[in-house]
């Protein structure tokens, strides 16, 4: 089967983008995989990636203005005005990167696609996947966030998921509101976790006195409750350190917190790291403070690691990673003092710490990739055989007239 993999910006460092590749390496033995990425906004990618799998870009944005990556008769500063122009298929308020230039290379790239399967990574993407791809290439959305709590940016979602081949998600609390929300126009809904990515994982000796946190340097990751937190903790326990991987537009907010806290020596902003499995190796306890999470991939890394968590339990993907009181602890979300004494509890209990990290390394063997490949080989296998059945239409036609008499919107 020829996959293609749609992605906004696959040089940026986040985790979709990475959980794209460890994707896409574990199907290129068996399938033609492609990442085609509307944007380049960086020399070069920043996450490694299987060289058997071809990465494609639309837009050039690295220079004073974006071009078409592709041979044109305009010159760029006429290509630059349309790029000024708004998009005419995604609304702003699902997502601002689109304009009528990103339109058009996405028309025009999916106008001459040979791909079967199209598989889009934010709902905009699904948006234009939809409205845009020939009718022979099936379309499935994986859905890397916590939907129910998108707001706008779900509206392309629920006017549109009806047009789905499938639509994959990372919860079973996030399927079931999918479910329930788009009834019976809903398509077909997997729940499919992220996958541990191969390669050497050492374990922790979880007497490292640090604590890890890794995460954008963004206002979702609320890393600054972290460093609230820690300056609870580093009074009682002088001696550890709070190790931040991560960047962002905070970085320069999180360092003036640190400096008005006077933490200047026991928390550590250290940008990304392309090494994240030898970082864990170094903690002995792994911290969690975002608003929400989809199904967090460095909580399972950190697990992967023997290192046990510390996370606020908000939607929904920690829950799905942490076993609470066994591989972890889960505290109220954005409770800054509960998760201070659980932080306090793991530094001063090493047996508690020790058992809780066996526990994590041992949960984490559902997401191997071959478990997890085998999940995506049977989802892609049922979408070949409802096409070559030759129903796929009439059931997809069928869907859009549930979602039109449900909404009153044309899907």
């Amino acid at each position: 089967m020829k996959i293609t993999f749609l992605l906004l910006t696959a040089d940026a460092v986040g985790g979709t983008e990475r959980a794209v590749f460890n994707q896409a390496a574990e199907l290129v033995g068996n399938h033609d995989v492609r990442v085609l990425s509307i944007l380049k906004t960086q020399p070069q990618l920043f996450f490694p990636i299987d060289e058997r799998i071809r990465v494609d870009y639309l837009i050039d944005r690295t220079g004073a203005a974006p071009v078409p990556i592709r041979r044109t008769g305009l010159a760029a500063e006429a290509w630059s005005q349309v790029a000024d122009r708004p998009s005419a298929l995604v609304d702003p308020s699902w997502e601002a990167a689109f304009n009528r230039l990103t339109d058009l290379e996405l028309e025009y790239a999916l106008q001459h696609t040979d791909t079967d399967l199209l598989i889009t990574t934010t709902p905009a993407l699904m948006a234009l996947a939809v409205q845009l791809a020939p009718p022979h290439v099936m379309t499935l959305h994986q859905e890397h966030r916590v939907s129910e709590l998108r707001g706008p940016s779900a509206e392309p979602l629920l006017r549109y998921a009806s047009r789905l081949d499938a639509l994959a998600v990372l919860s079973n609390r996030t399927r079931d509101w999918f479910a329930e929300t788009l009834g019976h126009s809903a398509p077909r809904i997997d729940v499919v976790p992220n996958a541990l990515p191969r390669g050497f994982r050492p374990r922790s000796t979880l007497e490292t006195r640090t604590v890890v946190i890794a995460g954008r340097l963004v206002g979702e990751k609320q890393i600054d409750h972290a460093i609230t937190i820690w300056d609870t903790v580093v009074r009682r326990h002088p001696t550890w350190t709070l190790r931040v991987f991560g960047d962002g537009p905070l970085s320069g907010a999180l360092r003036r917190q640190i400096d008005v806290l006077g933490l200047h020596d026991s928390v550590q902003l250290n940008g990304n790291s392309p090494h994240l499995a030898e970082e864990w190796a170094k903690a002995s306890i792994a911290l969690m403070t975002s608003r929400n999470e989809a199904f967090p991939l460095v909580l399972t890394e950190a697990q992967a690691a023997g290192v046990p968590v510390v996370s606020y339990d908000c939607p929904n993907g920690p829950r799905e990673v942490v076993l609470d009181g066994r591989t972890g602890i889960l505290v109220p979300a954005n409770d800054t003092d509960a998760a201070a004494r659980a932080l306090i509890r793991l530094i001063e209990d090493a047996p508690l710490r020790h058992d809780m990290g066996r526990a994590a390394a041992e949960s984490v063997s559902r997401l191997a990739p071959p478990v997890v490949t085998a999940m995506w080989e049977n989802v892609f296998a049922e979408l070949e055989k409802e096409r070559a059945s030759g129903e796929r239409e009439a059931r997809k036609a069928e869907r859009q007239a549930l979602h039109s008499l449900m909404s009153g919107q044309e899907g």
